[in-house]
């Protein structure tokens, strides 16, 4: 065990590890909002097509504040960790779903939700 791990329980290390995978989440949420503004401005006859992309990034939005807000009671459970990866899945799995290009642009984020997972 490292200085960082022995400074505070082992709870509140699963609750920081926890709270920074949501934090990277938000931040991946962030940019595809980010981006679906940027299709809107360049071309705003593809209005109908992002649509649907943002729909899905802001109901990820909400589960992942209401998952920030239950990560330091909750944090120690299993299953609760389980759930943060399976909703990740389904949000990326709706997001490749929903664009209509045979390679998705949101296709890498399979990677990020594996790799999440490692941890």
């Amino acid at each position: 065990m490292n200085a960082s791990q022995e400074d505070f329980p082992l709870h509140e290390h699963k609750a920081r590890v926890v709270g920074n995978y949501i934090f990277i989440r938000l931040l991946v949420g962030m940019a595809i909002l980010m981006w679906s503004i940027w299709v809107v401005q360049q071309k705003p006859t593809l209005i109908d097509k992002v649509r649907l992309q943002f729909y899905i990034a802001a109901a990820a939005f909400f589960f992942m504040g209401v998952s920030a807000a239950a990560v330091r009671q909750l944090s120690s459970k299993g299953w609760f960790v389980w759930l943060q990866m399976i909703l990740d899945t389904i949000f990326v799995s709706a997001l490749v779903a929903a664009s209509d290009e045979m390679p998705s642009p949101f296709f890498f984020l399979y990677c990020l939700n594996i790799t999440g997972s490692v941890r």
